[in-house]
């Protein structure tokens, strides 16, 4: 059975109404990773459905709180996880325990489906019931976590303290290991708030849009060093864009024969 873990700041509100869902799946435990100064909310939110941990550190970021709570989930004995936004839960009917089924997959991890990858799947792939391999950043909102693959590639990036953490797993991992990223259209999810709803990064920088943005801007350019043939050059209020097939031709030499889906 899966341990769940929802990394959080601020957002009590929206934890309380996504729990109820997730008491609904076939989980083994559940746990809220928060900031020291919100554990008593926390816990009262989450009574006895779910064990709320506290940071180390305070005011790290969200890939912080990744890497910890990778690091935590492998020393308690985890070597799969499943890790959530706080705005997310597996829709009633779908079985979350797929996002697990790694073991014939050379991949970190697994996302859930949302209705938007249409995108890139086509409408007609969205409900196939299997792992289908993603051709971009997709699927990392709440998704399964190998923990011994993802150490061995360097876990988060505690450095990213305002976003694209788990993108640069996944390149690290196509470097490292020629992992790629899977999404399963067995697994659908719900999301219950927006990109901007207060609270997570938005809190951390202050509900301020341009301190969010010079944030994303200083990690942009931490990536961009490491990536500069791959990654989109930094600018100030830009977007950062990864070249993933070209990375996938350099390091994943039979990434093509892994699509099992087309694309009509």
């Amino acid at each position: 059975m899966p341990a769940v873990f929802i990394p959080t700041r601020n957002r009590a509100e929206l934890v309380e109404r996504v729990l109820p869902k997730w008491l609904e799946q076939p989980v083994d435990e559940l746990f809220i990773v928060c900031e020291k100064w919100e554990k008593g909310k926390y816990r009262r939110v989450a009574g006895s459905q779910a064990e709320v941990l506290v940071l180390p550190k305070t005011n790290q970021g969200i890939n912080y709180a990744r890497n910890w709570i990778v690091n935590k989930a492998h020393g308690m004995g985890y070597d799969r996880i499943i890790m959530s936004d706080d705005d997310l839960f597996p829709r009633p009917g779908y079985d979350v325990r797929k996002l697990l089924e790694l073991d014939d997959l050379p991949a970190l991890g697994m996302g859930i489906m949302l209705p938007f990858y249409g995108l890139m799947f086509g409408n007609e792939n969205l409900k196939i019931d299997a792992p289908l391999m993603s051709l971009g950043g997709l699927g990392k909102r709440l998704f399964s976590l190998d923990t011994e693959r993802a150490l061995s590639v360097g876990n988060f990036d505690v450095r990213l303290y305002s976003g694209w953490g788990d993108d640069e797993l996944v390149r690290q991992g196509i470097f490292e290991k020629s992992y790629t990223w899977y999404i399963h259209g067995g697994v659908h999810g719900t999301s219950i708030a927006g990109r901007h709803t207060p609270g997570g990064l938005n809190d951390l920088n202050h509900e301020s849009n341009i301190e969010r943005t010079e944030a994303e801007y200083k990690c942009h350019k931490i990536i961009y060093k490491k990536w500069p043939s791959y990654v989109s050059k930094p600018k100030l209020g830009g977007r950062l864009i990864c070249q993933w097939k070209k990375m996938f031709n350099d390091f994943v030499p039979d990434w093509e024969q892994r699509i099992t889906w087309h694309k009509a």
